[in-house]
């Protein structure tokens, strides 16, 4: 007869036959940090309900990425990043305002991405959803980054909380020039990636607002040369269109006194027409309809200029009527009814 002693032992071996294997005996050191973080975050292991219909399935798939893990390595110490390397790719399309155009990544073979993707996508999505600040702070992470992808991105979300109307005058100048030295090396880890002109020239133009109207003047053909890169890289890019015609109609509006700074800085200074400005924000129309309320703004003050009241008056009524969804498209909203009444006004007489 056993003893009791005997029967413990043949139930433990029993259990450890029959048992999940241990995470920690059955994975490598890359993939025991993963998990590890997993159990610090658990609400970041996103799975498809219908993915996995065991536990045992589960450890298997892990044990299939484990070579992945070593991409979570980042500056000497693990980082888990996004919505998590399991899943990374499992997710609906990213979208992006400014970089609408730009085709989608393909997936993996086996559904897993660099935690560097996940990021790009997971940041998308924020954007999208208009989380400026959650943005901003979940970029901040991989400020050290060498990824273009991400630095354009920061520079973008450094912006947008700078120009937030809750952000205090110190801060903002400090986000201004983040957003600007994001954007420099954005721009040079990889010169042919049409958003890392664009918001360079952004940001150099914000900086301007800090260092007076010569410097900005000093740099206007810069900022005027990246738009135009922008563009020749993408032309697909409505937003490009709408900036280089806002460089436009800024110096065709240029007062007088500013013109003669212009001068004496340039042997030909910077010049344009509200033609020109016309031409942009019409074709940024076409290649992208309604995309943007500002764009609708500056085709209304452009016919203005131009003394086509009723073109002027159609565009400021569609910038009016825009779905409301950020702090701009507010502040686009009171100028058009600001605009609107005095152009009535105007054609009726």
């Amino acid at each position: 007869m056993e003893s009791m002693q005997q029967q413990q032992h043949k139930k433990h071996i029993k259990h450890q036959q029959t048992r999940p294997p241990s995470f920690m005996m059955s994975m490598s050191v890359r993939a025991r940090a993963v998990m590890n973080h997993f159990r610090q975050f658990p609400v970041l292991l996103r799975i498809r309900s219908n993915r996995f219909t065991s536990y045992k399935q589960f450890i298997i798939y892990l044990r299939q990425i484990d070579r992945h893990a070593r991409l979570l390595i980042n500056r000497s110490k693990f980082r888990f990043v996004g919505t998590g390397v399991v899943t990374a790719a499992l997710g609906g399309r990213a979208f992006s305002f400014w970089s609408s155009s730009e085709p989608e990544e393909k997936m993996a073979e086996d559904n897993v991405t660099s935690p560097e993707d996940v990021a790009v996508k997971e940041a998308d999505e924020l954007y999208h959803n208009h989380e400026i600040h959650k943005l901003y702070k979940y970029l901040g992470e991989f400020k050290d980054s060498e990824n273009p992808l991400l630095l354009w991105r920061l520079a973008r979300a450094s912006r947008d909380v700078a120009q937030h109307s809750h952000t205090d005058p110190e801060t903002s100048k400090r986000l201004t020039y983040e957003a600007l030295e994001y954007s420099k090396r954005a721009l040079e880890l990889d010169d042919a990636n049409f958003a890392c002109h664009k918001w360079y020239a952004i940001c150099i133009s914000d900086v301007g607002d800090y260092e007076g109207s010569k410097k900005k003047i000093l740099n206007a053909f810069k900022i005027q040369e990246h738009f135009k890169k922008a563009i020749e890289l993408n032309p697909k890019d409505a937003t490009s269109y709408h900036l280089l015609g806002l460089w436009c109609f800024t110096f065709a509006d240029l007062p007088w006194y500013q013109k003669k700074a212009a001068a004496v800085i340039f042997t030909t200074p910077p010049e344009s027409s509200f033609e020109e400005a016309l031409s942009y924000f019409n074709q940024a129309e076409e290649v992208e309809p309604n995309f943007y309320s500002k764009n609708l703004l500056m085709l209304g003050k452009t016919y203005i200029k131009l003394n086509n009241l009723k073109m002027a008056l159609l565009y400021l009524t569609k910038a009016r009527d825009y779905p409301a969804k950020t702090e701009e498209d507010l502040k686009v909203r009171e100028e058009t009814e600001l605009l609107l009444p005095k152009l009535t006004t105007k054609k009726s007489n």
